[in-house]
């Protein structure tokens, strides 16, 4: 039965995950554990922390990834694939087609709507985007 395969493999996956955890040790390294992905950047892998990306923004159903280091990664995922996939209240949903890494945030211009972040990136937010 492939719904009970795919049970087994999530309960696996769950138990490789916590020998990690017990590995790694700390709550610190539990982040950087599920805050750490791989994106195809052409032709190769590269492992991306969520710190190191400023922003995303979505082009369809293509997005580009703008890091700190001023690469620029365009992948044929979605927005909320890569929302989806970080799963980290530190990525928020400022407009249909951005998202921006929190603590990248360096100021925010309500009369224009718009955000200053590191790297002299400057993205806008819709109108209904709430502050925390």
């Amino acid at each position: 039965n492939f719904e009970y395969i795919k049970s087994e493999i999530v309960k696996i996956y769950a138990q490789i995950n916590e020998l990690k955890l017990q590995i790694l040790g700390d709550a610190q390294s539990k982040d950087k554990l599920y805050n750490k992905h791989f994106i195809f950047d052409e032709k190769e892998r590269k492992s991306i922390d969520i710190e190191q990306i400023v922003y995303i923004k979505a082009e369809s159903n293509y997005s580009t990834l703008f890091l700190t280091s001023g690469q620029k990664i365009f992948t044929s995922k979605t927005l909320k694939h890569w929302l989806d996939t970080f799963h980290s209240p530190a990525l928020a949903r400022v407009h249909k087609s951005h998202a921006v890494n929190k603590s990248k945030i360096i100021s925010i211009n309500k009369s224009e709507k718009s955000l200053l972040l590191s790297g002299n990136h400057v993205v806008n937010f819709s109108r209904n985007f709430k502050f925390n």
